[in-house]
């Protein structure tokens, strides 16, 4: 997972690099970038058993329970510990 994320970063950070100056690089590095971001997105729901299905209907009948913690539920724990006061204009 540590090798995703490291090629995920440097393709990222090379894409973003080529944005304004080099449009065929910028467009190499991106789709490089979205290349390995899938396969880390798929090891993280792979590695915590979440199905990046969107629920429908995997895991019945073979022994796995559903997942019952919502998206915003992990999202706002994610806000809590960050200190996020949202928007306060």
């Amino acid at each position: 997972m540590a090798q995703l994320l490291q090629m995920t970063s440097l393709y990222g950070t090379l894409a973003k690099f080529y944005e304004h100056s080099d449009p065929e690089k910028h467009i190499y590095f991106y789709k490089k970038h979205v290349q390995y971001e899938l396969q880390l997105v798929q090891m993280y729901w792979s590695l915590y058993g979440h199905s990046h299905s969107h629920g429908h209907g995997h895991g019945h009948g073979h022994g796995q329970q559903e997942e019952s913690y919502s998206w915003d539920e992990h999202y706002q724990g994610y806000q809590d510990h960050q200190g996020y006061q949202g928007y306060q204009g």
